[in-house]
């Protein structure tokens, strides 16, 4: 999905405000922008910003309630040989 898709769902309240700040936080390149909903509700979003060295890049992925309340917020370093680090951003959650 793209991001004017991903813009497209937060739109039709499809996906919560709380998910536009989440998403607002991408950059150009970023890629592979998703919004799954969730077996017991709620929404995974996530997208993927490459780096400037071949083969690396963050993929950011937030989870939220029904209520848009984030209950995960986290990004994956990734390299060309498989996950590298998950950092927790958990400032993002205190800020609410």
């Amino acid at each position: 999905m793209t991001k004017a898709g991903v813009d497209s769902l937060i739109d039709l309240g499809l996906i919560f405000g709380q998910s536009f700040q989440f998403f607002k936080g991408s950059i150009g390149k970023s890629i592979n922008f998703k919004a799954t909903k969730l077996e017991g509700g709620g929404y995974r979003l996530e997208f993927f910003s490459p780096t400037n060295n071949p083969g690396y890049g963050k993929k950011y992925i937030q989870e939220l309630t029904n209520g848009g309340k984030i209950i995960e917020d986290y990004k994956e370093t990734w390299g060309p040989n498989g996950l590298i680090n998950t950092k927790w951003l958990l400032e993002r959650i205190k800020s609410e």
